[in-house]
């Protein structure tokens, strides 16, 4: 029995449509702390005071990306993996992340946005 030649376009499409998966995961994920900090109306910025404890105080929104990562292989990942200016974790992609879930409820709720 022949094996069927993989050419190179179908591996390229093939590692496209993965790593397109991988980021959608990756998205997803950080909406969802974004979601559960506004559920919840706690903020998502910390300071960079320190604590009592001797630690600056990261923000809701890293510390709860920080125990999905216990639970989350792909999350994990991505933030250990990732220059500091890749893993979309920073103040503008947060509220990019809040301006698209906002105008979904809005779009939703059959609203126009204010």
């Amino acid at each position: 029995m022949t094996r069927p030649q993989v050419t190179i376009r179908h591996n390229i499409d093939q590692t496209k449509a993965k790593r397109i998966a991988t980021n959608r995961h990756v998205v997803r994920q950080l909406a969802r702390g974004s979601m559960f900090c506004a559920k919840q109306n706690i903020a998502l910025l910390g300071t960079e005071e320190q604590n009592s404890q001797h630690e600056t105080n990261p923000g809701n929104f890293t510390a709860i990306l920080r125990q999905l990562v216990h639970y989350d292989d792909v999350l994990q990942t991505h933030l250990q993996s990732k220059r500091t200016n890749a893993r979309h974790t920073n103040q503008r992609i947060q509220n990019e992340i809040i301006d698209v879930l906002a105008s979904s409820s809005w779009t939703s709720l059959k609203f126009t946005k204010p």
